[in-house]
C-alpha cells in the first residue's frame, strides 16, 4: 500500500511539474508579439542568438550556421509540401476524381512533415551539442512524440 501511495504521489509531482512548465511557457508565449511570416520568425531568432550574452562568439557562429542550414533545408520541404497540396487540390476537385492518387499525394504529403520535423528535432539535438547539452536528452524525449503519428 506503501508503495502504491508512493507512486501515486510521484505521478501526481510529475503532472504537477509537467502542468507548471506548460503554463511558464503559455504564459511566454502570450507575451511574444505576434509572429505574422517566416521572415520575422527568423529575424527574431537572430536578435535572441546574437543578444544572448551565454554564448561565445564560436557557439554563436555554429548556431547561426545551424540555423541557415536547418532553413534552407525545411524551405525545401514546405516547397514540396505546398507543390504536393496544389496538386492534392486539383485531384479532389477533378472530374474523374482518382482515389488511389489522392492517397498516394496524402501519404507523400505526410512523409515530408515527417521529414521536416526529424530535421527539426536532429537540429535541436545539434544545437544543444553545440551549447554542451547531450542531445540524447533532447533525442530521447522528442524523437517518439509526433514522428510516426503523421
Amino acid at each position: 500500500m506503501n508503495k502504491l501511495f508512493g507512486v501515486f504521489l510521484i505521478m501526481v509531482f510529475v503532472f504537477a511539474c509537467s502542468s507548471t512548465v506548460k503554463e511558464e511557457i503559455e504564459e511566454e508565449k502570450k507575451s511574444v508579439m505576434g509572429v505574422d511570416n517566416r521572415e520575422q520568425m527568423i529575424s527574431r531568432t537572430r536578435d535572441i542568438l546574437e543578444k544572448s550574452e551565454n554564448l561565445t562568439k564560436e557557439q554563436r557562429e555554429k548556431f547561426l550556421e545551424l540555423h541557415s542550414e536547418i532553413m534552407k533545408d525545411v524551405a525545401e520541404i514546405n516547397q514540396e509540401i505546398r507543390k504536393s497540396k496544389v496538386v492534392l487540390f486539383k485531384a479532389i476537385v477533378a472530374k474523374d476524381y482518382n482515389q488511389d492518387k489522392a492517397e498516394v499525394l496524402t501519404k507523400s504529403i505526410k512523409k515530408l512533415f515527417r521529414k521536416k520535423l526529424e530535421l527539426m528535432i536532429t537540429g535541436m539535438g545539434e544545437a544543444k551539442e553545440i551549447l554542451g547539452v547531450s542531445s540524447e536528452e533532447v533525442l530521447e524525449f522528442s524523437m517518439p512524440i509526433h514522428i510516426n503519428t503523421l
